[in-house]
């Protein structure tokens, strides 16, 4: 597939962006508090050698009062990153902002958004029989990704799970086609055809995925690995891009751990392997998780799933919950946002009267 950045797009190309960004425009404009937070983030990620900054963690604040978004906060660290729970207290949102790096608050805030928008907007079976099918995919990645220092964690998940969760946007519209075009795939036991999804709907879940990572704030920098690095057909034929290659040597090393429950059998370049405990860490969590049911996934989690015996790192030692709304009055961990951190010139993004639980939730 040819880089549409490169000028030399064809009728047909064109044709099938369209198709591609009237599919992606279903998810309606994201909040502009979420596209304000990842925008801080992503200057922090570029430009501040990937450290929380003090705009980026005022974006963040009013987000950690939220009972959702802190839920998929920490069962994610749990899942992904357990040591950093141990011994540790996250019971303010100060705290807990400290828990990620930018880029991982990002990939998680991204993916946490547009998978609860997509659940919302598809049939409710049909919804949970897709995810089942294709969460691990999302996990693997991942945890590849942290295995990988030069992919990391956050790329890891991004490219995982954004073309599947493109996907739904082709499941809410045409139920009927998605059923069999997700019999094709499984057959074939690949993620995707892009072939027979532009026969079907003119475009394709990559395109789709691309168009969502900017409409929530991602910008570009994804472009040419979902659209050149995920369908590659080698590594070799991307051996010159550090970002396309890693994204084709995500798939090679999902597509092992699945079937063999090893690394794959082959030569890539030496920056591109696990150091042997991370190693021995992915292999682990492969053989943790291989069978965990679709409920136990990170955005599946909420406030339902937060209390001192199930989540004691997110609550002070001793705490014992009286009346729930006293306790959050005393704490100041109301759900709702208050402006007193933000820099004034983005507080219009942060609406006094929003509910980040009805939002995220």
């Amino acid at each position: 597939m040819k880089n549409i950045t490169s000028g030399e797009e064809t009728s047909d190309e064109v044709e099938r962006w369209k198709a591609a960004r009237q599919y992606a425009a279903l998810i309606g404009n994201p909040p502009r508090f979420i596209r304000a937070t990842i925008h801080f983030l992503r200057v922090d990620r570029e430009e501040n050698g990937n450290e929380l900054s003090f705009r980026a963690r005022s974006c963040l604040l009013p987000l950690l009062r939220s009972e959702e978004f802190k839920a998929v906060l920490y069962y994610t660290a749990k899942m992904f990153f357990p040591d950093r729970l141990q011994g540790q207290k996250y019971d303010t949102p100060r705290k807990l902002a400290q828990l990620f790096k930018p880029d991982e608050f990002i990939a998680i805030l991204s993916v946490m958004y547009l998978y609860r928008r997509m659940k919302k907007g598809c049939e409710k079976e049909s919804f949970q029989t897709f995810v089942k099918n294709v969460y691990m995919d999302w996990l693997l990645n991942a945890a590849v990704g942290r295995a990988i220092e030069r992919i990391g964690f956050a790329d890891g998940l991004l490219l995982g799970a954004m073309p599947q969760l493109a996907q739904c946007l082709l499941l809410g519209v045409d139920r009927k086609g998605f059923k069999g075009y997700r019999v094709h795939v499984r057959s074939q036991q690949i993620p995707f055809d892009i072939a027979r999804e532009q026969e079907i709907w003119k475009c394709n879940c990559l395109q789709i995925a691309v168009l969502l990572a900017q409409y929530i704030g991602l910008g570009r920098h994804y472009h040419d690995p979902f659209m050149l690095g995920l369908p590659a057909e080698s590594l070799d034929a991307v051996k010159d891009n550090d970002d396309v290659y890693g994204a084709r040597l995500l798939q090679v090393w999902v597509k092992a751990l699945k079937e063999t429950g090893e690394a794959p059998d082959m030569l890539h370049r030496g920056e591109f392997y696990p150091f042997a405990s991370e190693m021995k860490r992915l292999i682990e969590f492969y053989n943790t998780y291989k069978n965990v049911p679709v409920e136990e996934l990170f955005v599946e989690k909420g406030k339902k799933h937060l209390s001192p015996q199930l989540t004691p790192e997110l609550y002070p030692e001793g705490y014992e919950p009286t009346d729930e709304l006293q306790t959050r009055e005393e704490e100041n961990e109301t759900a709702v946002a208050t402006l007193d951190d933000l820099p004034e010139e983005i507080r219009n993004d942060f609406p006094e009267d929003i509910d980040l639980d009805e939002v995220l939730g």
